[in-house]
């Protein structure tokens, strides 16, 4: 329910040439496997920590690519920051678009394409002593890859990815501690979908839950989904909470954080305009509301990920030509100290 369905032109991986496609299909069986224990087949890694069996990083590249069929020794827990990639196994494409959300286990093979625009990935590896505490859990995601849905999931991720750029633009320590509980509940949440008995998912929880998702943006009302499903509106709630782990307004909230981080690539959108687009109050609601999820603000998250954009460049400006005014308002002070 949380992740709407993918309509990709299949043109866009009409690459051209050879020669245009960054592919690894050249590399020596060593220089692939080293890439792969590394969980960087997505491309070039830009940026990684480690910690307690956990492995933090951002993947990607600015060009096509193609992997061929491949393995990973950990788990992967993945998020797309940016582009479009298709995944293949069995016989089937998966396509996979911005803030998407996956799950790849150990030792399965399969083979990833990025569009010719390039990808960027958030990636959770764990090692393969780790991994094994996830197929051990009931309800696990299986031996194959397994696309995640759910705002806690993303919720989790989003805060993991805050925390990953925190000790990368500050140089500071991992905290430990907060990263394996984060790790801990994306495990666990990524299971609990699975192990919720259908007895606990009425059949008028589906239309509810699919009016949501179609109107994030719009002021959502209990009493109002209440009413058309048909019964109270504190069994409604009770019932929601119990199936999705958060309340209505909660679930509503990471919907139009995950819109809003789709638009962040919009070059002539501002964070007032996707405020106002995802149904936030205003800008400073907005900031608000996505500092609390993933830790830091949207105009920090935007900058990291889409530093192409013409409204971050520009804010990126603003900021050093008033860190130069006011160097340069203290080196004036001090030299009317001097005199």
């Amino acid at each position: 329910m949380f992740d709407d369905p993918l309509t990709c032109d299949p043109r866009v991986f009409a690459c051209g040439s050879t020669s245009r496609v960054g592919t690894l299909a050249m590399m020596s069986a060593h220089a692939i496997r080293a890439h792969l224990v590394r969980c960087d087949c997505y491309g070039r890694i830009v940026a990684f920590r480690e910690s307690a069996g956990v492995r933090l990083s951002e993947v990607g590249t600015t060009r096509p690519a193609r992997l061929p069929s491949h393995t990973h020794e950990g788990a992967c827990f993945w998020l797309i920051l940016s582009g479009i990639c298709r995944e293949r196994y069995g016989a089937e494409d998966h396509w996979h678009r911005p803030f998407s959300m996956g799950y790849c286990p150990p030792g399965f093979e399969h083979r990833i394409e990025i569009g010719r625009s390039g990808a960027r990935f958030f990636v959770v590896e764990l090692t393969a002593e780790r991994a094994v505490t996830i197929g051990n859990l009931e309800g696990a995601p299986g031996m194959v890859p397994t696309p995640l849905q759910g705002p806690k999931v993303f919720r989790v991720l989003l805060r993991l990815h805050g925390e990953f750029c925190r000790i990368r633009d500050t140089g500071g320590a991992m905290d430990a501690r907060l990263v394996d509980s984060l790790t801990a509940a994306l495990i666990a949440q990524a299971v609990e979908p699975r192990t919720v008995p259908e007895r606990g998912r009425p059949h008028w929880l589906e239309p509810v839950v699919a009016y949501i998702d179609a109107h994030y943006a719009d002021a959502v009302r209990v009493r109002t989904l209440a009413a058309g499903a048909g019964v109270h509106r504190v069994h409604l709630a009770r019932v929601f909470r119990q199936v999705y782990g958060c309340s209505i307004g909660q679930y509503q909230a990471l919907l139009r954080i995950r819109q809003a981080c789709r638009l962040f690539h919009a070059d002539a959108l501002t964070l007032a305009q996707i405020a106002t687009m995802t149904g936030f109050a205003d800008q400073s609601h907005f900031t608000r509301t996505f500092t609390s999820i993933a830790g830091y603000p949207p105009g920090a998250f935007r900058r990291s990920v889409f530093p192409h954009v013409s409204c971050v460049r520009e804010a990126s400006s603003r900021l050093q030509i008033r860190s130069a005014r006011a160097h340069m308002l203290k080196a004036d002070h001090a030299a009317a100290i001097l005199t």
